[in-house]
């Protein structure tokens, strides 16, 4: 019986393997090398992969992904393009929320480094339709709000994002620089206090906290 049950085991895998295409194995593959940060291997499979199926969105967003880690982020802003058209082909297997949501997100990023910050809060707005549950959206709209000098809607995000991620040093920071900005600088002060004691090694916050007494 065990056998058996081994048997049927490797012929489903297979058959998993082999309803693959090439170019849905090569994403796989970067995608693995992605998670160990090897962007170097990441590009090189996520480009054999878009010259082996063109209109596989998958191949794009990951040839994305690793352009940005390199600092390539107009490329990888043209890749991310590309995938979110792609989404809307019926070529393509429907995208998952998550798919959705990581490529706004990281095209995000890019219009971020870019300076591009009007453009940054449109797909972050997009992002957080598809997924409202990562801080890393938030964060990035308040620097984008800034930027704009939008202080009241930037402290709006940032609160969000530390009710998602209530332990990470550096949104306190950030959040005491806003309200500083706005001339808060009790409240500022506190939020540098919170950030030196999830983070005592963290610098920024030592000089923040020395500014705003």
């Amino acid at each position: 019986m065990r056998t058996f049950l081994i048997i049927i085991f490797i012929i489903l895998t297979s058959g998993h393997l082999i309803g693959q295409t090439p170019a849905e194995k090569l994403v796989e593959q970067a995608m693995e090398r992605y998670e160990v940060d090897d962007y170097a291997a990441t590009l090189e499979l996520s480009e054999q992969a878009v010259k082996s199926d063109k209109s596989y969105f998958k191949a794009y967003a990951y040839r994305g992904f690793a352009k940005f880690k390199l600092k390539n982020y107009k490329e990888a802003l043209a890749d991310f393009d590309r995938a979110l058209e792609l989404t809307k082909s019926k070529k393509n297997a429907s995208p998952t929320e998550k798919d959705l949501e990581l490529i706004y997100l990281k095209r995000a990023n890019c219009k971020l480094s870019l300076e591009s910050c009007k453009a940054v809060i449109e797909d972050l707005n997009e992002a957080e339709r598809h997924d409202p549950s990562l801080d890393e959206i938030f964060n990035n709209r308040a620097y984008a709000r800034i930027e704009l000098g939008d202080l009241k809607g930037a402290i709006d995000d940032i609160d969000k994002a530390i009710a998602l991620n209530p332990n990470e040093a550096q949104m306190y920071n950030n959040r005491g620089d806003i309200k500083f900005k706005l001339r808060d600088y009790k409240g500022a002060l506190s939020d540098y206090e919170e950030s030196v004691r999830l983070k005592p090694d963290y610098a920024v916050s030592y000089h923040s906290r020395g500014n705003a007494r």
